[in-house]
Protein backbone atom coordinates (compact mmCIF):
# COMPACT_ATOMS: atom_id res chain seq x y z
CA UNK A 1 0.00 0.00 0.00
CA UNK A 2 1.49 3.26 -0.96
CA UNK A 3 0.94 6.70 0.76
CA UNK A 4 1.29 8.77 -2.06
CA UNK A 5 0.22 7.11 -5.34
CA UNK A 6 1.33 9.96 -7.24
CA UNK A 7 5.11 8.74 -5.34
CA UNK A 8 6.51 5.54 -4.44
CA UNK A 9 6.78 6.18 -0.47
CA UNK A 10 5.30 3.58 2.10
CA UNK A 11 2.72 4.94 4.56
CA UNK A 12 4.73 4.69 7.94
CA UNK A 13 1.87 6.86 9.46
CA UNK A 14 -1.13 5.98 7.88
CA UNK A 15 -0.42 1.97 7.58
CA UNK A 16 -2.40 -0.09 9.39
CA UNK A 17 -0.38 -1.69 12.16
CA UNK A 18 -0.26 -5.34 11.30
CA UNK A 19 1.11 -6.83 14.36
CA UNK A 20 3.72 -9.69 13.72
CA UNK A 21 5.67 -7.59 11.72
CA UNK A 22 8.27 -4.45 12.03
CA UNK A 23 6.70 -1.25 11.69
CA UNK A 24 9.90 0.93 11.65
CA UNK A 25 11.22 4.53 13.28
CA UNK A 26 13.22 4.88 16.49
CA UNK A 27 12.39 6.12 19.96
CA UNK A 28 13.96 9.41 21.60
CA UNK A 29 16.54 9.70 24.46
CA UNK A 30 14.89 13.18 25.26
CA UNK A 31 12.92 13.60 27.69
CA UNK A 32 11.64 17.44 26.69
CA UNK A 33 8.48 18.36 25.40
CA UNK A 34 9.83 20.23 22.31
CA UNK A 35 12.05 19.23 19.36
CA UNK A 36 15.31 21.11 20.69
CA UNK A 37 16.84 21.46 17.08
CA UNK A 38 13.98 22.38 15.00
CA UNK A 39 13.83 26.13 16.18
CA UNK A 40 10.99 28.45 16.30
CA UNK A 41 8.36 29.37 13.81
CA UNK A 42 7.52 32.80 12.08
CA UNK A 43 3.65 34.59 12.05
CA UNK A 44 1.50 31.51 10.30
CA UNK A 45 -2.33 32.49 9.23
CA UNK A 46 -3.51 29.20 10.75
CA UNK A 47 -7.47 28.74 10.58
CA UNK A 48 -9.28 28.66 13.32
CA UNK A 49 -12.06 26.24 14.30
CA UNK A 50 -15.41 27.80 12.51
CA UNK A 51 -17.59 25.81 15.19
CA UNK A 52 -17.33 23.86 18.52
CA UNK A 53 -20.00 20.92 19.67
CA UNK A 54 -19.77 19.65 23.47
CA UNK A 55 -19.90 15.46 23.14
CA UNK A 56 -19.60 15.09 26.62
CA UNK A 57 -18.36 16.86 30.44
CA UNK A 58 -15.07 15.88 28.97
CA UNK A 59 -14.48 16.14 25.33
CA UNK A 60 -15.49 18.66 22.71
CA UNK A 61 -15.17 18.50 18.65
CA UNK A 62 -13.68 21.28 17.10
CA UNK A 63 -15.31 21.81 13.59
CA UNK A 64 -12.80 23.07 10.82
CA UNK A 65 -13.70 24.75 7.14
CA UNK A 66 -11.95 22.80 4.34
CA UNK A 67 -12.18 25.51 1.67
CA UNK A 68 -10.11 27.52 4.58
CA UNK A 69 -7.77 24.90 5.05
CA UNK A 70 -7.19 24.47 1.66
CA UNK A 71 -6.64 27.89 1.38
CA UNK A 72 -4.21 28.78 3.80
CA UNK A 73 -2.70 25.30 4.13
CA UNK A 74 -2.18 25.20 8.35
CA UNK A 75 -5.25 25.83 11.17
CA UNK A 76 -5.08 26.44 14.62
CA UNK A 77 -5.86 24.26 17.59
CA UNK A 78 -6.81 26.10 21.04
CA UNK A 79 -5.98 24.05 24.35
CA UNK A 80 -7.05 25.29 27.00
CA UNK A 81 -5.36 25.23 30.83
CA UNK A 82 -7.78 22.00 31.68
CA UNK A 83 -7.33 20.46 28.10
CA UNK A 84 -5.64 16.87 28.67
CA UNK A 85 -5.53 15.87 24.38
CA UNK A 86 -6.24 16.47 21.14
CA UNK A 87 -7.32 13.79 18.22
CA UNK A 88 -6.71 14.59 14.91
CA UNK A 89 -8.93 13.47 11.98
CA UNK A 90 -8.52 14.80 8.48
CA UNK A 91 -10.13 13.59 5.16
CA UNK A 92 -8.73 14.52 1.60
CA UNK A 93 -10.53 13.82 -1.45
CA UNK A 94 -8.34 13.02 -5.07
CA UNK A 95 -7.17 10.99 -7.30
CA UNK A 96 -3.13 10.93 -6.87
CA UNK A 97 -1.30 12.34 -3.77
CA UNK A 98 -1.83 12.96 -0.13
CA UNK A 99 -1.51 15.13 2.94
CA UNK A 100 1.41 15.81 5.04
CA UNK A 101 1.73 17.43 8.18
CA UNK A 102 4.60 19.45 8.04
CA UNK A 103 4.79 21.12 11.39
CA UNK A 104 3.90 21.55 14.39
CA UNK A 105 3.75 24.63 16.45
CA UNK A 106 3.60 25.01 20.31
CA UNK A 107 2.18 27.80 21.94
CA UNK A 108 5.57 29.13 22.56
CA UNK A 109 6.53 28.99 18.98
CA UNK A 110 8.46 25.93 19.23
CA UNK A 111 8.56 23.51 16.53
CA UNK A 112 7.73 20.05 17.97
CA UNK A 113 7.70 18.54 14.94
CA UNK A 114 8.60 18.79 11.47
CA UNK A 115 8.27 16.29 8.18
CA UNK A 116 9.71 16.85 5.12
CA UNK A 117 9.11 14.61 1.78
CA UNK A 118 13.07 13.29 1.24
CA UNK A 119 12.82 11.16 -1.88
CA UNK A 120 11.16 8.43 -1.04
CA UNK A 121 11.25 8.43 2.29
CA UNK A 122 10.17 11.29 5.10
CA UNK A 123 12.81 12.87 7.43
CA UNK A 124 10.67 13.49 10.74
CA UNK A 125 12.77 15.77 13.38
CA UNK A 126 10.52 15.50 16.54
CA UNK A 127 11.47 14.21 20.44
CA UNK A 128 7.90 13.35 21.13
CA UNK A 129 6.60 11.88 17.46
CA UNK A 130 8.27 9.61 15.44
CA UNK A 131 6.68 8.69 12.36
CA UNK A 132 5.42 11.26 9.64
CA UNK A 133 1.49 12.47 10.11
CA UNK A 134 0.23 11.54 6.75
CA UNK A 135 -2.09 9.98 4.68
CA UNK A 136 -3.80 9.65 0.97
CA UNK A 137 -7.77 9.57 2.47
CA UNK A 138 -7.17 9.94 5.78
CA UNK A 139 -4.81 11.67 8.27
CA UNK A 140 -5.02 10.98 12.08
CA UNK A 141 -2.67 12.07 14.95
CA UNK A 142 -3.04 11.70 18.47
CA UNK A 143 -1.17 14.26 20.92
CA UNK A 144 0.65 13.80 23.30
CA UNK A 145 1.01 10.13 22.86
CA UNK A 146 3.88 9.52 25.50
CA UNK A 147 4.12 11.47 28.35
CA UNK A 148 7.26 12.94 27.39
CA UNK A 149 4.76 15.62 26.13
CA UNK A 150 2.65 17.47 28.08
CA UNK A 151 -0.07 19.96 26.18
CA UNK A 152 0.05 23.46 27.29
CA UNK A 153 -2.05 26.24 27.38
CA UNK A 154 -2.24 28.22 24.14
CA UNK A 155 -2.77 27.87 20.13
CA UNK A 156 -0.82 24.83 18.70
CA UNK A 157 -0.82 25.40 14.95
CA UNK A 158 -0.62 22.93 12.03
CA UNK A 159 1.54 23.22 8.79
CA UNK A 160 0.23 21.29 6.11
CA UNK A 161 1.51 19.86 2.37
CA UNK A 162 -0.66 19.11 -0.24
CA UNK A 163 0.71 16.40 -3.05
CA UNK A 164 -0.83 15.78 -5.94
CA UNK A 165 -4.24 16.89 -6.85
CA UNK A 166 -5.48 16.58 -3.48
CA UNK A 167 -7.88 18.56 -0.94
CA UNK A 168 -8.87 18.38 1.91
CA UNK A 169 -12.62 17.45 2.70
CA UNK A 170 -13.31 17.51 6.38
CA UNK A 171 -11.02 18.28 9.48
CA UNK A 172 -11.97 17.69 12.82
CA UNK A 173 -9.70 17.74 16.21
CA UNK A 174 -11.63 16.19 19.30
CA UNK A 175 -10.04 17.71 22.35
CA UNK A 176 -10.33 16.25 25.99
CA UNK A 177 -10.42 17.81 29.61
CA UNK A 178 -9.52 17.15 33.49
CA UNK A 179 -13.21 16.79 34.54
CA UNK A 180 -14.28 19.31 36.59
CA UNK A 181 -12.00 19.98 40.08
CA UNK A 182 -10.12 16.72 38.80
CA UNK A 183 -7.58 14.83 37.69
CA UNK A 184 -8.00 12.76 34.72
CA UNK A 185 -5.05 10.22 36.27
CA UNK A 186 -6.79 9.81 39.21
CA UNK A 187 -10.54 9.73 37.15
CA UNK A 188 -12.49 6.31 36.57
CA UNK A 189 -12.72 5.84 33.12
CA UNK A 190 -14.39 3.33 31.19
CA UNK A 191 -14.85 2.35 27.63
CA UNK A 192 -16.63 0.07 25.11
CA UNK A 193 -16.64 -2.42 22.23
CA UNK A 194 -18.65 -2.86 19.39
CA UNK A 195 -17.35 -6.48 17.52
CA UNK A 196 -18.25 -7.32 15.05
CA UNK A 197 -18.27 -11.02 13.60
CA UNK A 198 -17.53 -12.24 10.40
CA UNK A 199 -16.23 -15.85 10.96
CA UNK A 200 -17.83 -18.04 9.38
CA UNK A 201 -17.40 -20.90 11.90
CA UNK A 202 -20.90 -21.33 13.52
CA UNK A 203 -19.06 -22.31 17.10
CA UNK A 204 -17.80 -18.38 16.80
CA UNK A 205 -21.30 -16.98 15.51
CA UNK A 206 -23.16 -18.81 18.59
CA UNK A 207 -25.11 -17.29 21.08
CA UNK A 208 -23.16 -18.99 24.00
CA UNK A 209 -19.77 -17.28 22.08
CA UNK A 210 -21.17 -13.92 21.82
CA UNK A 211 -22.40 -14.66 25.95
CA UNK A 212 -18.11 -15.19 26.08
CA UNK A 213 -17.30 -12.43 24.44
CA UNK A 214 -19.97 -10.63 26.85
CA UNK A 215 -18.65 -11.75 29.96
CA UNK A 216 -15.38 -13.56 30.10
CA UNK A 217 -13.32 -11.79 27.50
CA UNK A 218 -14.51 -8.60 29.09
CA UNK A 219 -13.66 -9.93 32.54
CA UNK A 220 -10.24 -10.55 31.10
CA UNK A 221 -9.75 -7.17 29.68
CA UNK A 222 -10.51 -6.03 32.68
CA UNK A 223 -7.58 -7.51 34.64
CA UNK A 224 -5.25 -5.33 32.25
CA UNK A 225 -7.56 -2.22 32.78
CA UNK A 226 -8.44 -2.20 36.31
CA UNK A 227 -5.47 -1.57 38.02
CA UNK A 228 -5.34 1.99 36.09
CA UNK A 229 -8.44 3.08 36.88
CA UNK A 230 -9.60 2.03 33.62
CA UNK A 231 -12.60 -0.25 32.62
CA UNK A 232 -14.00 -2.16 30.02
CA UNK A 233 -17.82 -1.49 30.61
CA UNK A 234 -20.53 -2.26 27.48
CA UNK A 235 -19.52 -4.98 24.75
CA UNK A 236 -21.98 -5.16 21.77
CA UNK A 237 -21.86 -8.02 19.66
CA UNK A 238 -23.02 -8.26 15.67
CA UNK A 239 -22.59 -11.05 13.83
CA UNK A 240 -22.32 -10.54 10.23
CA UNK A 241 -25.51 -11.28 7.42
CA UNK A 242 -24.10 -14.35 4.81
CA UNK A 243 -22.93 -11.54 2.43
CA UNK A 244 -20.42 -9.71 4.84
CA UNK A 245 -19.35 -13.03 5.78
CA UNK A 246 -18.46 -14.08 2.45
CA UNK A 247 -17.19 -10.39 1.84
CA UNK A 248 -14.89 -10.32 5.44
CA UNK A 249 -14.19 -13.61 6.63
CA UNK A 250 -10.67 -13.24 5.47
CA UNK A 251 -8.85 -9.63 4.80
CA UNK A 252 -6.23 -8.57 3.12
CA UNK A 253 -3.82 -7.30 5.32
CA UNK A 254 -2.64 -4.86 2.23
CA UNK A 255 -5.36 -3.99 1.06
CA UNK A 256 -6.81 -0.79 2.65
CA UNK A 257 -10.42 -1.07 0.92
CA UNK A 258 -11.28 -4.49 2.23
CA UNK A 259 -10.32 -3.42 5.64
CA UNK A 260 -12.12 -0.23 5.41
CA UNK A 261 -15.58 -1.50 3.80
CA UNK A 262 -15.71 -4.09 6.43
CA UNK A 263 -15.55 -1.44 9.01
CA UNK A 264 -17.81 0.54 7.42
CA UNK A 265 -20.00 -2.21 7.73
CA UNK A 266 -19.26 -2.18 11.38
CA UNK A 267 -19.95 0.82 11.56
CA UNK A 268 -23.56 0.94 9.87
CA UNK A 269 -25.18 -2.00 12.08
CA UNK A 270 -23.53 -0.71 15.74
CA UNK A 271 -25.82 1.23 17.76
CA UNK A 272 -22.96 3.14 20.14
CA UNK A 273 -20.80 5.91 17.52
CA UNK A 274 -18.32 6.26 20.82
CA UNK A 275 -17.47 2.89 21.24
CA UNK A 276 -14.25 1.19 20.23
CA UNK A 277 -14.94 -0.81 16.73
CA UNK A 278 -13.32 -4.62 16.58
CA UNK A 279 -13.66 -6.76 13.31
CA UNK A 280 -13.31 -10.88 14.89
CA UNK A 281 -12.64 -12.17 11.17
CA UNK A 282 -11.71 -15.51 10.50
CA UNK A 283 -8.38 -15.04 9.52
CA UNK A 284 -5.34 -12.47 7.80
CA UNK A 285 -4.14 -13.37 4.43
CA UNK A 286 -1.12 -12.50 5.52
CA UNK A 287 -0.91 -14.72 8.70
CA UNK A 288 -1.07 -11.86 11.26
CA UNK A 289 -3.25 -12.27 14.61
CA UNK A 290 -4.21 -8.50 14.32
CA UNK A 291 -4.21 -4.94 12.76
CA UNK A 292 -5.26 -1.39 13.20
CA UNK A 293 -4.74 1.93 11.94
CA UNK A 294 -2.49 4.38 14.32
CA UNK A 295 -4.37 6.06 15.38
CA UNK A 296 -7.71 5.52 14.43
CA UNK A 297 -10.59 7.76 13.26
CA UNK A 298 -13.70 8.34 15.66
CA UNK A 299 -17.06 9.27 14.64
CA UNK A 300 -17.34 8.96 11.09
CA UNK A 301 -19.22 6.25 9.58
CA UNK A 302 -18.32 7.05 5.85
CA UNK A 303 -14.18 7.58 6.81
CA UNK A 304 -11.51 5.15 6.60
CA UNK A 305 -9.56 3.60 9.58
CA UNK A 306 -12.20 3.69 11.65
CA UNK A 307 -12.15 -0.40 13.22
CA UNK A 308 -9.71 -2.90 14.20
CA UNK A 309 -9.18 -6.26 13.67
CA UNK A 310 -8.52 -9.48 15.22
CA UNK A 311 -8.24 -13.34 13.62
CA UNK A 312 -10.02 -16.09 14.90
CA UNK A 313 -7.38 -18.73 13.82
CA UNK A 314 -4.41 -16.56 15.23
CA UNK A 315 -5.33 -18.27 18.49
CA UNK A 316 -8.43 -21.02 18.61
CA UNK A 317 -7.77 -24.38 19.57
CA UNK A 318 -9.26 -25.84 17.04
CA UNK A 319 -7.05 -24.92 14.49
CA UNK A 320 -4.18 -25.81 16.91
CA UNK A 321 -2.80 -22.43 18.23
CA UNK A 322 -3.77 -22.81 21.68
CA UNK A 323 -3.85 -25.74 23.83
CA UNK A 324 -7.53 -25.11 26.09
CA UNK A 325 -10.18 -23.14 25.94
CA UNK A 326 -9.07 -21.10 28.55
CA UNK A 327 -5.31 -20.20 27.37
CA UNK A 328 -7.23 -18.69 23.75
CA UNK A 329 -9.29 -16.57 25.81
CA UNK A 330 -6.59 -14.95 27.50
CA UNK A 331 -4.42 -14.61 24.20
CA UNK A 332 -7.49 -13.60 22.31
CA UNK A 333 -8.29 -10.84 24.91
CA UNK A 334 -5.03 -9.99 25.27
CA UNK A 335 -4.77 -9.58 21.15
CA UNK A 336 -8.02 -7.35 21.31
CA UNK A 337 -6.60 -4.83 23.87
CA UNK A 338 -3.36 -5.25 21.93
CA UNK A 339 -5.03 -3.86 18.68
CA UNK A 340 -7.45 -1.50 20.64
CA UNK A 341 -4.09 0.40 21.90
CA UNK A 342 -2.99 0.60 18.48
CA UNK A 343 -5.84 2.09 17.66
CA UNK A 344 -5.94 4.48 20.46
CA UNK A 345 -2.03 5.54 19.01
CA UNK A 346 0.37 3.24 21.45
CA UNK A 347 3.18 1.27 19.83
CA UNK A 348 4.64 -2.16 20.54
CA UNK A 349 6.90 -1.97 23.28
CA UNK A 350 9.90 -4.03 20.66
CA UNK A 351 9.44 -4.45 17.63
CA UNK A 352 10.77 -8.04 15.96
CA UNK A 353 14.06 -6.63 14.82
CA UNK A 354 14.85 -6.12 19.00
CA UNK A 355 16.34 -2.34 17.51
CA UNK A 356 12.84 -0.30 17.00
CA UNK A 357 10.71 0.93 20.16
CA UNK A 358 8.00 2.54 21.33
CA UNK A 359 8.71 6.23 23.13
CA UNK A 360 7.25 5.18 26.66
CA UNK A 361 9.50 5.49 29.55
CA UNK A 362 8.52 2.60 31.67
CA UNK A 363 7.77 -0.16 29.38
CA UNK A 364 10.75 -2.52 28.81
CA UNK A 365 13.07 -2.86 25.92
CA UNK A 366 13.91 -6.29 24.36
CA UNK A 367 17.51 -5.22 22.54
CA UNK A 368 18.69 -7.25 20.29
CA UNK A 369 22.23 -6.88 21.09
CA UNK A 370 21.36 -7.85 24.53
CA UNK A 371 18.55 -10.69 23.97
CA UNK A 372 18.78 -12.20 20.49
CA UNK A 373 20.15 -15.33 20.72
CA UNK A 374 19.66 -15.51 24.47
CA UNK A 375 18.73 -18.92 26.26
CA UNK A 376 16.06 -17.68 28.70
CA UNK A 377 17.69 -19.25 32.10
CA UNK A 378 13.87 -20.74 33.16
CA UNK A 379 14.34 -24.54 32.63
CA UNK A 380 10.36 -24.57 32.78
CA UNK A 381 10.27 -23.23 29.09
CA UNK A 382 12.58 -26.73 28.02
CA UNK A 383 13.65 -26.50 23.88
CA UNK A 384 11.43 -23.01 23.80
CA UNK A 385 13.81 -20.82 26.04
CA UNK A 386 16.37 -21.86 23.75
CA UNK A 387 18.08 -18.85 21.64
CA UNK A 388 18.44 -18.28 18.19
CA UNK A 389 20.94 -15.10 17.00
CA UNK A 390 18.37 -15.20 13.60
CA UNK A 391 17.78 -11.06 13.93
CA UNK A 392 14.37 -11.63 15.66
CA UNK A 393 13.84 -11.32 19.60
CA UNK A 394 11.63 -14.36 20.40
CA UNK A 395 9.37 -14.00 23.55
CA UNK A 396 11.66 -16.42 25.39
CA UNK A 397 14.72 -14.65 24.14
CA UNK A 398 13.36 -11.65 25.77
CA UNK A 399 11.24 -12.96 28.58
CA UNK A 400 9.34 -10.92 31.45
CA UNK A 401 12.73 -8.64 32.01
CA UNK A 402 12.87 -7.79 28.18
CA UNK A 403 8.59 -7.06 28.30
CA UNK A 404 7.34 -10.37 26.77
CA UNK A 405 4.08 -9.99 29.31
CA UNK A 406 3.69 -6.48 28.03
CA UNK A 407 -0.10 -6.34 25.98
CA UNK A 408 2.02 -4.55 23.21
CA UNK A 409 5.17 -7.01 23.10
CA UNK A 410 5.46 -7.34 19.25
CA UNK A 411 4.40 -11.30 19.24
CA UNK A 412 2.85 -12.81 22.40
CA UNK A 413 3.20 -16.53 24.01
CA UNK A 414 1.11 -17.75 26.54
CA UNK A 415 3.95 -18.91 28.65
CA UNK A 416 4.32 -15.01 29.64
CA UNK A 417 0.26 -14.67 30.38
CA UNK A 418 -1.25 -13.06 32.56
CA UNK A 419 -0.40 -9.41 30.28
CA UNK A 420 -0.03 -6.66 31.48
CA UNK A 421 0.15 -2.56 30.92
CA UNK A 422 2.50 0.10 32.62
CA UNK A 423 1.32 3.29 34.00
CA UNK A 424 2.73 5.31 31.15
CA UNK A 425 1.17 3.11 28.57
CA UNK A 426 -2.01 3.65 30.51
CA UNK A 427 -1.32 7.61 31.04
CA UNK A 428 -1.90 7.73 27.26
CA UNK A 429 -5.08 5.69 27.20
CA UNK A 430 -6.44 7.73 29.79
CA UNK A 431 -6.42 10.67 27.74
CA UNK A 432 -8.21 8.84 24.44
CA UNK A 433 -11.70 10.52 23.71
CA UNK A 434 -13.07 7.07 23.61
CA UNK A 435 -12.60 6.59 27.30
CA UNK A 436 -15.20 8.34 28.84
CA UNK A 437 -16.07 9.07 32.24
CA UNK A 438 -17.30 5.48 34.04
CA UNK A 439 -20.93 5.58 35.18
Amino acid sequence: MKLFNVLPIMAAAALLAACGSSSGGSSSDSDNNTSGNTGTSGNINAVAANSTKTLSPILKQLNYSATALNKEKSFAVEIGENDVSMLLNLKASGDDGGILVKEIIDPAGVTIYRAELKGEDFNVTSDVIKSAIAGENTITAFLPSTPKMTLNKGTYRFVLQQVGDVNLSDAKVYVKSNPAGGDIDLTELAVDLNIFITDPNPIYRSAAFQNTLKNDYKANINTMLNPHRMTLDSVNVYVADAAQTNAFKVIDDEDGDSFNNACRALYNVSDNDMALNALFIEDFKGGNAGSSPFAGVILDADADETCFAVARKAYSVIDGRSSNASEELQQQAGNILHEAMHFMSLEHTTEMNGLTFDTIADTPECDAATYDGRDNPNPAFGDDGKGDKDGVVADHECGHAGGASNVLFWAGHPDFLPFSMTTDQAWVLKRHPLLRLAN
